[in-house]
Parts: C-alpha cells; structure tokens; sequence
C-alpha cells in the first residue's frame, strides 16, 4: 500500500508540458504541480499514452500501472481515498532525458502529517513522462 501511495502522489503532480521543448526535469516539476493540485486530467497531459510505472524492489521491477487510463484511474482512486495527500521533491538530478529524485510524500492522519521519501526515476520521451521507477519507500533525511 505505501508503495503504491508514493508512485500516486509522484505521477499525479503534472501540468501541461511547456512550448517550445521543456527539459526533462521541467515535465517532471510540471508534474508534481499537478499532483498536487489533484489535477488528473493535467497530470494525463503530461504521459505517453503507454506510460509504464514500476516498483522496483530488491533488483525485482513490478508493473504498478500501465498506460494513461490506467494511470488516470489510479490517481484519481488515490485523491479519492486520501484528500491530503500530496508530495515533494527533496532532491533533483537529470541526466539527458531522465531525472532521478528523491520525492517526500506527505499525507494526513488524525491531524498528524504523516511522511515517508522515495528514490525514483523519470524517463521523459517526446516531452511526455514515458516510464517511471520507484524504489523501496525510506524514511526521509532529516534536516540537521
């Protein structure tokens, strides 16, 4: 269930993609706007229609969601469920069209906010989120 609630709160934070060629990371920002804005049909906007999202767990990849609809619903059943949920990023770093983060995702639970960070991986393709990878939830780093 964790698992799943961090790649919803990562893929749902998407708005529509920048004219004139946004980077990588730019689409992946856009994104978690989105996100955050519980915005499904701009987080949609934002993915291949044959997005793959995957959980990836002691070197095994799971199929989480595949293509847009699939994803929308997923997003849209997460929003649903969980009104405060919301996420993120720690840190940031891009390498041709792929971004690596560290995502926080936060949500509410009897007026306590709850947290849990995330490795994950951004394939941007034709300035469309094409694949996304999430790692085993972690806590987060704690500010010193």
């Amino acid at each position: 269930m964790t698992r799943f609630f961090v790649a919803v709160m990562a893929l749902t934070s998407v708005m529509p993609a920048l004219a004139g060629g946004a980077s990588a990371a730019e689409i992946v920002r856009q994104y978690f706007e989105a996100y955050n804005a519980h915005d499904v049909a701009a987080s949609s906007a934002l993915v291949h229609d044959d997005i793959g999202v995957y959980g990836v767990n002691a070197g095994n990849a799971e199929a989480w969601s595949s293509g847009k609809e699939a994803l929308s619903a997923m997003l849209q059943a997460n929003f649903d469920a969980i009104a405060s949920t919301r996420s993120e990023i720690v840190s940031e770093t891009s390498v041709g069209n792929f971004v690596s983060l560290v995502e926080k995702a936060l949500w509410d639970v009897a007026g306590e906010t709850r947290e849990q960070c995330s490795l994950s991986v951004y394939e941007v393709r034709d300035g469309l989120l094409a694949n996304v990878w999430y790692f085993s939830e972690q806590p987060c780093p704690t500010e010193e």
